[in-house]
């Protein structure tokens, strides 16, 4: 069941102080976004949500500074002040270790800070240092964890290397460290405890009631799925592990056999050029395709009311609140099994699966199956999915 509803405490008594939330890496706007909903949940349970991120763009900061929430103390961290504007981007070609100690130094320089607050909401695993200064301070760390990198079981038409194979087992023993210096493991739904690295020892560590807020007076269905046009959307970061160039050249080939079949793609990520290069070589696909690297969060709603059929292919996922948002806004979702995804779709009744392997052959077979269904059915499986968003399992149509 997915706990939509943040607990409002209005009695003082009932607040737990001050709670420091810390972001690593690079902020874009996606990543804003998440930001800006993670604290509109914990306002309603702490006295001041103070939130630490490094690395972010102008536009990024740009929404965080008008969209947080007020009372919210937003922290900018760079390599010399931890209290910058517009703090450059750090290049990626940076070693991890020394991304590390800087990000270490960063926190180290807010200890008038951390010494005020009691609670520390590390965002991912491998915020090693953050997670390492609140033991030192002494504080309770909750770890919130979107996704862990595992080898999925899942095949994707590319080949993994020896170093990708060695990369993943060295993440996997980081996330195992992060985990046991931490208080809390925050999952985003109860079949992600089968994705924790060594979870017999971590299990009275787990909460699997992670999953994020969806404002449902918002994302709601204002367009009957009956009387949408055929069209195929897909919201997301633009990654490899998203299968996401796999996915352009599925929706090659729909377009040639569904004639008046129109798509929305709308992200940013490392494909998003090859993404757009791709669409754009396509005249049959160019001439029918929407292409967006970013739409603010209150106009999502007006595009997933467009989006007949949801199509998210991932290899290896959380509970990504993209899918919540479209079976809040009534679309048809087909996905893959993975992480979290199991919680909330179940085949047939609130979505969709692609079966294995992920490659454009097999996911126009299941984007054609789906689209073909009698429009009575697809109906009752929308209303099923935005009924789970809201309620949880007990009310379904089956």
């Amino acid at each position: 069941m997915v706990r939509n509803k943040a607990t409002r405490y209005n009695n003082k008594n009932y607040c737990v102080g001050k709670i420091l939330v810390i972001f690593d890496g690079g902020i874009d706007r996606n990543r804003a976004a998440h930001i800006v909903k993670i604290t509109s949940i914990l306002k309603n349970l702490y006295e001041q949500v103070i939130v630490a991120v490094s690395r972010t763009t102008r536009n990024a900061l740009l929404d965080l500074s008008t969209q947080l929430p007020r009372e919210t103390l937003l922290i900018f961290l760079d390599s010399k002040h931890p209290t910058v504007l517009i703090p450059q981007l750090i290049p990626h070609k940076h070693l991890l270790i020394r991304e590390w100690l800087l990000h270490f130094v960063q926190l180290l320089r807010l200890r008038h800070i951390i010494n005020a607050t009691r609670t520390f909401l590390v965002m991912g695993t491998l915020n090693i240092p953050a997670i390492i200064l609140g033991r030192i301070f002494g504080k309770r760390i909750y770890i919130f964890a979107g996704g862990f990198v595992r080898m999925s079981p899942l095949r994707s038409t590319e080949p993994k290397s020896f170093k990708s194979i060695v990369k993943i087992y060295i993440t996997r023993l980081l996330e195992s460290l992060a985990i046991l210096l931490a208080d809390y493991l925050i999952v985003e739904s109860k079949n992600m405890r089968n994705y924790v690295p060594f979870k017999r020892f971590f299990s009275k560590k787990i909460i699997d009631y992670g999953a994020l807020y969806v404002d449902m007076k918002l994302f709601r269905p204002y367009i009957p799925i009956e009387q949408r046009g055929e069209v195929i959307g897909y919201v997301g970061s633009l990654e490899p592990y998203r299968v996401t160039l796999q996915l352009i050249h599925s929706l090659r080939i729909v377009a040639r056999l569904k004639p008046i079949t129109r798509f929305i793609i709308i992200g940013s990520g490392s494909l998003q050029n090859k993404i757009a290069e791709l669409v754009n070589n396509d005249p049959e696909l160019k001439s029918r395709t929407t292409l967006l690297r970013y739409v603010n969060y209150r106009d999502m709603p007006k595009y997933l009311n467009e989006i007949k059929l949801f199509v998210f292919p991932t290899l290896s996922d959380g509970l990504p609140n993209t899918i919540l948002e479209a079976l809040a806004c009534g679309c048809l979702v087909l996905t893959t099994s993975v992480g979290g995804i199991p919680d909330v779709i179940k085949e047939g009744v609130t979505g969709f699966y692609i079966n294995d392997p992920l490659n454009p052959v097999n996911v126009v077979r299941r984007i054609v199956m789906v689209l073909d269904r009698p429009e009575g059915e697809l109906k009752t499986i929308t209303v099923n999915g935005r009924v789970y968003v809201e309620n949880g399992t007990d009310t379904l149509q089956l």
